[in-house]
């Protein structure tokens, strides 16, 4: 698991994503504004849910569709089979821009899809719109029971 500083403020998002290129591209873009949010990085869905087991409830999952042993459609689907962990948003974010990968995201209960900016500026804009609205308009559950 690859993690960024974090301060006790900001909130938590997870990427999981297994590129390494596109971890690093959303880490320095997310970078920009960590005093709002603390990313996370796993690399898999069991690596998720690892993660999900023994922290606090993100505020927001960024899912990849296209990763090796489960791909994102699997993922999304074990999360909203879990009732501890069916509330949290996901935002597929990939570089999958086909129309039946979008339609599918959101029948398997996609809050959200974003096609992954493939340059620094464009991913740092990304990020923003994203803190934006996931942090500043839209509201969502802030804690999970245990």
């Amino acid at each position: 698991m690859l993690d960024s500083t974090s301060n006790d403020e900001s909130a938590t998002f997870v990427m999981v994503d297994d590129d390494e290129e596109d971890i690093y591209l959303t880490k320095r873009a997310f970078g920009e504004y960590e005093n709002r949010v603390h990313l996370s990085c796993v690399q898999s869905g069991a690596e998720l849910f690892d993660y999900l087991a023994k922290k606090v409830a993100p505020k927001l999952i960024l899912l990849d569709v296209n990763m090796p042993i489960q791909n994102g459609f699997e993922v999304i689907q074990m999360i909203k089979a879990n009732k501890k962990y069916a509330h949290i948003p996901i935002v597929m974010f990939t570089t999958s821009d086909a129309e039946a990968d979008i339609r599918r995201a959101y029948s398997l209960g996609a809050s959200s899809y974003i096609c992954k900016p493939a340059n620094a500026p464009d991913m740092k804009m990304a990020a923003q719109r994203i803190c934006d609205y996931w942090l500043g308009f839209s509201q969502t559950p802030s804690h999970v029971d245990r």
